[in-house]
């Protein structure tokens, strides 16, 4: 078992955030007739998907998941649909699409934005109303919109959506 770092592949001591990698003998390597290369890692390690950390005792703790899936009550809702969603809205130069934590639905759909330069004045209730006029009820912004200036972003221009979400929820990064 090892917990490796997502964006340097680097393994994580305790305490560190990280998806869990295991390698047995004992592990399918797929589906049938399906591709899975990209579930293994280069040195055959399964990436199981799982952010854990794990403390001095040894103690494993599953904090999160690799996949952008929000959960709202029962039923999954893909941020990719609300961000394509966003991005045709005039005012909207980059979207990030988050699940804010609610203590009885699971997850609120939240929206981080960066406004085009001409449209400072665009406000939040805005925005939630065009999504709200264009897609499921499950995909409305309940979270909120938040304005940000800038996101933190990969060596490959890929947003990192774990610190992003980890920052505008004001978790502690490790």
């Amino acid at each position: 078992m090892g917990v490796v770092d997502l964006d340097t592949e680097e393994v994580l001591g305790p305490n560190q955030e990280g998806e869990l990698r295991v390698k047995t003998d004992r592990i399918m390597n797929g589906y049938y007739n399906q591709d899975c290369q990209d579930q293994f890692d280069e040195e055959g390690w399964f990436k199981t998907g799982d952010i854990v950390k794990y403390d001095e005792n040894c103690c494993l703790f599953v904090v999160d998941r690799v996949k952008e899936l929000i959960k709202y009550t029962s039923t999954s809702v893909q941020p990719a649909n609300i961000e394509r969603e966003l991005l045709k809205h005039p005012s909207v130069k980059q979207a990030v699409v988050i699940g804010k934590p609610h203590e009885t639905d699971g997850e609120h759909p939240m929206a981080i934005i960066i406004l085009n330069e001409n449209y400072k004045d665009t406000t939040p209730e805005e925005i939630q109303k065009y999504i709200e006029e264009r897609l499921l009820y499950k995909e409305k912004l309940r979270g909120g919109v938040i304005f940000v200036d800038s996101m933190p972003m990969s060596t490959s221009d890929k947003v990192k959506r774990r610190q992003l979400k980890n920052i505008i929820l004001g978790r502690k990064l490790e």
